[in-house]
């Protein structure tokens, strides 16, 4: 007598994953490289707000000890200016309300009271 088994065909075929699992994969991916990119600053020049006449170039030129007048030659007029003693002209800001969050560049040259260049500022916040 021959002996018949019942296997149910399914349990033989290698079963594949939900797509809900890969869906959710793929965004928990997604958002875990956007933490990764905001963190590195990647998207800081996109809201960031530059007087018109500043350069990356220029700005390198500035010196400890420059008078201010000739780093108002060399970069353009700040687009505000912070402090009052010691004062410092920003040469960027927040372009919109989103760069508090994907973060922006702070390019500062801060001066003393007799308006020589004490420190430049080149930050990502």
């Amino acid at each position: 007598m021959k002996k018949t088994f019942d296997i149910n065909r399914r349990s033989l075929k290698k079963k594949k994953p939900a797509k809900f699992t890969i869906t959710v994969f793929l965004v928990i991916f997604i958002f875990i490289a956007l933490i990764f990119l905001i963190r590195i600053g990647i998207f800081s020049e996109l809201f960031t707000e530059y007087s018109p006449s500043f350069s990356y170039q220029a700005f390198r030129q500035i010196n400890k000890g420059m008078p201010k007048m000739d780093v108002h030659r060399k970069l353009g007029e700040p687009l505000y200016t912070t402090g009052t003693n010691v004062s410092c002209d920003w040469y960027s800001r927040q372009k919109v309300a989103m760069a508090e969050i994907f973060g922006w560049v702070g390019v500062s040259v801060c001066y003393s009271v007799r308006d020589a260049v004490t420190e430049t500022g080149f930050n990502s916040f």
